[in-house]
């Protein structure tokens, strides 16, 4: 399946980023939390990617105003 491809979980953080980015928190948190499931899934919970789309998750929840998730997303 191609959504599993490594390169297809970069480019989807990219688009969250860039969601981000534009001021769409709400929207890259959520991309970002469906992509940290699926990098979980499949690199597994120490892998860099992994770890990269955790800190994304945790940024943009806070950023949204939501620091109780953004502390959970980073543990």
């Amino acid at each position: 399946m191609q959504d599993d491809y490594p390169d297809t979980l970069t480019i989807r953080h990219n688009r969250a980023y860039w969601r981000g980015e534009a001021g769409e928190l709400a929207s890259a948190a959520e991309a970002t939390e469906q992509l940290l499931d699926d990098c979980l899934r499949i690199l597994g919970p120490d892998h860099r990617t992994t770890l990269t789309a955790r800190n994304s998750l945790a940024r943009w929840l806070g950023e949204a105003g939501d620091p109780a998730g953004a502390t959970e997303a980073a543990e």
